[in-house]
C-alpha cells in the first residue's frame, strides 16, 4: 500500500534513522514519559513512568480498578507503546537504507509481542480500540519490508496475528446504549476502522469479506452520526478531531489503492472536517487545545519521535490532493512527508502542480460546533470562542468546563491560551483541575463550576448548562460576537453569564464585556480568568495590565482586583509547564470591561 520509490530530504532520512536506532535501542519518549528505555527484551505490559506493572490473566478477568489504579499509574502510557506505530518508523528507514538490522528489529520486537501477549491475554488485549490501532500500524509495517528475508520467514504467524486481531474487533466492539440512542464515540470508529483496513489489505484471511463489508458499511452511517453538520467531530475535543479525521481517512486513501469505494457523501463529510481545521488554523499554523488532548493518532508517518502535538497541516496536505483545494495547500505550505509515503513522486509532482495561493483565513462561526472564530489575517489577530455543540449530552467523555472561554492571539503572538489535559486516570485531582472552569478563560461564581466535576466519572462531564447565541456580526468595520450561559443556575434563580467579545479592525482594538445577570439581589463573587504563557512579562496596576507590547486597559476598576499567580498548561498529554493565571475579581452586580490593543505593532 506505501511507496517504496519514495525520494525524500536527507535531513528528513538522518531524523528517520536517528529514531529507528532509538527504537532499536528500546528508548521512547511519549505521553510525558521523558526519554526512556523500556527494557532488553521490552517489558510490553509496564507503566515506564511509575514502574507499575499489571498481571498477565484473561482479558474479561480484569476489573475496572485493576485496569486504572490511580495513584499515579497510567494505562495510556504502555498502551501508547503496544500501539506498534514505532514499527512503521523502523520499516520507513528500511526503504531507504536497506540495512538488514531494521527489518531484523522489527521481527524481533514483533515476535517477542506475540509471546508476551497471548491472544485475549494480558493488559494489550482489554481495549479494543488499542488492537484496531495495532492491527493497523502491524499490516503498515510488514508492507514496507515486503522485500526483506524477515518478512518472507515471518509472514504465516503474522497474518494469523492480524487474523487474531480481526476476529477480537469483531467479537468486542466498543458500543453501547443509553435512552435508546447508541452509545459510540472514537473508540467505536477506532474499531471500525480496523476492521476495514484488516478486510481490504488481507484478502487471504477467510474472514477479510465479512470485516470489509461491514467495517465500511459502519464507516459510512458513524460518518454521517459522529460528524456534525459543520465537519466538527461530535466530541467536542479537537485532538479527537484530529484523531477522528484519521479514522475516516486513511480507509479511504487505502480503498482508493485497493478498489474499495467510498459513497460521495462520505467524501463530503471528510472535506468538511478538513474545513474546519482550516478556519480553526492559528496565525502559527496550530491548532488550540479544544476539550481534551491525549495526542492520539492512528498511524505517525512523519517525524516519530517528535512530532508536533498541535500541528494538524499534514491532514490540509492530504486533503489538498483528494480534493484539489487551493486553500488547504495555501495553508499547509511545504508538501508533508505523508504525502510521499501514502502517494510516492507521483503524489509529491501533483502537490506542486496545485496552484499557489496565498490564502486570508476569514472570520466564520460554527453554530453546531459550537466555534466562533473571529481573525485579521493580515495581522495576525486571532481568537475562538468555545460556546457548546450540537452534539447532545450521551458523549461527553472529553469535554472540559470552558463555555464561553476563548484563545486569543495578537500580532501573531499567543496571549489568552487554552491549558490542555494533562493526564486521565493517573491523577483523578489533577484531571478535574485540568478541565474545570477556573483553567479556563471563563468567568467562574463563587468558585463554582459550570458543570458538576464527578470524580468517581473521569470520562464524563454533564452539560446541564444551555447556551444563547445573542449576536453575531460580521462586516468591514468590525466582529462582535455576544453569547450568554445559564451554567451557575444553581447558585440561584435567573443566574446567567454573559460574554460580548468585538474586534476592530480599523484600530485592531478586541474589547471585552463580561456581566452577571441575576433575578435577586444577592452578592456573588466573580472572577474573570486569564491564562498566559509563562513567558510573557506581566506588569499591572488598577487600571491596567501591560504583557510586553500588549497594553489590557480595564474601563470600569472600580472595586476591582487584579492578581496574577502561577499556574500550569499542558502542551501534550502528560506534560505539565509553568504559565500565569491572571484573575479579575469583583461583585456579581458589575460588569467588566476591557480593551486589549497591541502599543507596538509591526
Amino acid at each position: 500500500m506505501l511507496y517504496l520509490n519514495t525520494k525524500i530530504s536527507e535531513k528528513t532520512k538522518d531524523h528517520l534513522i536517528y529514531h529507528s536506532n532509538q527504537i532499536c535501542k528500546h528508548t521512547f519518549d511519549f505521553l510525558g514519559t521523558g526519554k526512556m528505555n523500556w527494557g532488553n527484551p521490552i517489558n510490553w505490559h509496564i507503566d515506564i513512568k511509575s514502574k507499575y506493572q499489571w498481571d498477565n490473566k484473561f482479558y474479561t478477568e480484569y476489573t475496572i480498578l485493576e485496569i486504572m489504579p490511580g495513584n499515579g499509574i497510567d494505562i495510556k502510557i504502555p498502551w501508547e507503546l503496544n500501539r506498534l506505530q514505532h514499527l512503521v518508523t523502523l520499516g520507513q528507514v528500511y526503504v531507504f537504507t536497506k540495512d538488514k538490522k531494521y527489518p531484523k528489529e522489527l521481527c524481533r520486537q514483533l515476535n517477542h509481542w506475540i509471546e508476551s501477549n497471548r491472544f485475549c491475554n494480558g493488559i494489550n488485549w482489554i481495549n479494543t480500540m488499542e488492537v484496531g490501532i495495532r492491527a493497523t500500524n502491524i499490516i503498515i509495517a510488514l508492507d514496507l519490508i515486503r522485500e526483506s528475508k524477515e518478512y518472507r520467514e515471518n509472514i504465516e504467524q503474522y497474518i494469523n496475528l492480524v487474523r487474531q486481531h480481526g476476529l477480537y474487533i469483531e467479537n468486542n466492539l466498543e458500543i453501547g446504549f443509553k435512552n435508546n440512542e447508541i452509545i459510540a464515540g472514537n473508540h467505536y470508529l477506532a474499531n471500525i476502522s480496523g476492521l476495514a483496513i484488516i478486510g481490504m489489505s488481507c484478502s487471504h484471511i477467510p474472514e477479510s469479506k465479512r470485516w470489509l463489508k461491514t467495517g465500511i458499511v459502519s464507516l459510512e452511517e458513524e460518518i454521517n452520526r459522529m460528524v456534525l453538520k459543520d465537519g466538527f467531530f461530535f466530541e467536542s475535543s479537537t485532538s479527537y478531531h484530529r484523531l477522528a479525521v484519521e479514522l475516516f481517512l486513511y480507509p479511504l486513501i487505502f480503498g482508493e489503492k485497493l478498489g474499495v469505494e467510498f459513497s460521495k457523501s462520505y467524501y463530503t463529510k471528510i472535506e468538511s472536517m478538513l474545513d474546519i481545521i482550516l478556519s480553526l488554523t492559528s496565525p502559527n499554523k496550530t491548532i488550540p487545545q479544544i476539550g481534551d488532548n491525549d495526542d492520539g493518532r492512528l498511524i505517525i508517518l512523519a517525524h516519530y519521535g517528535n512530532w508536533a502535538k498541535d500541528d494538524f497541516r499534514y491532514l490540509l496536505g492530504i486533503g489538498s490532493l483528494i480534493f484539489d483545494c487551493i486553500a488547504y495547500k495555501a495553508v499547509c505550505g511545504n508538501c508533508p512527508e505523508e504525502i510521499f509515503w501514502l502517494y510516492g513522486e507521483e503524489g509529491f509532482l501533483k502537490y506542486k502542480k496545485i496552484l499557489e495561493n496565498t490564502l486570508s483565513l476569514e472570520s466564520k462561526p460554527y453554530y453546531d460546533a459550537g466555534l466562533f472564530i473571529i481573525r485579521d489575517s493580515g495581522n495576525k489577530d486571532y481568537a475562538v470562542i468555545r460556546t457548546k455543540s450540537n452534539a447532545g449530552d450521551l458523549i461527553s467523555a472529553h469535554i472540559h468546563n470552558d463555555i464561553l472561554s476563548f484563545e486569543l492571539w495578537v500580532g501573531g503572538r499567543p496571549l489568552f491560551i487554552e491549558t490542555g489535559t494533562y493526564c486521565y486516570s493517573s491523577d483523578i485531582y489533577e484531571r478535574n483541575k485540568f478541565r474545570s472552569t477556573n483553567m479556563h478563560n471563563t468567568l467562574s461564581i463563587n468558585g463554582e463550576e459550570i458543570n458538576s466535576l464527578d470524580p468517581n466519572r473521569i470520562f464524563h462531564l454533564e452539560q446541564k448548562t444551555e447556551v444563547d447565541i445573542l449576536d453575531w456580526e460580521l462586516n468591514n468595520e468590525n466582529v462582535c460576537f455576544i453569547a450568554e450561559h445559564d451554567g451557575f443556575k444553581h447558585l440561584g434563580l435567573g443566574i446567567k453569564h454573559r460574554r460580548e467579545l468585538r474586534y476592530h479592525f480599523k484600530n485592531r482594538e478586541w474589547f471585552l464585556k463580561d456581566q452577571v445577570f441575576t433575578e435577586n439581589n444577592d452578592s456573588h463573587k466573580i472572577i474573570l480568568n486569564f491564562h498566559v504563557p509563562s513567558e510573557v512579562i506581566i506588569n499591572q496596576d488598577r487600571r491596567n495590565i501591560q504583557m510586553g507590547n500588549i497594553e489590557i486597559k480595564l474601563l470600569n476598576s472600580e472595586d476591582i482586583t487584579i492578581k496574577n499567580n502561577k499556574s500550569y498548561y499542558s502542551p501534550s498529554y502528560g506534560v505539565k509547564q509553568l504559565s500565569n493565571h491572571i484573575t479579575i475579581a469583583t461583585a456579581s452586580d458589575k460588569a467588566v470591561s476591557l480593551i486589549i490593543k497591541d502599543c507596538n505593532p509591526k
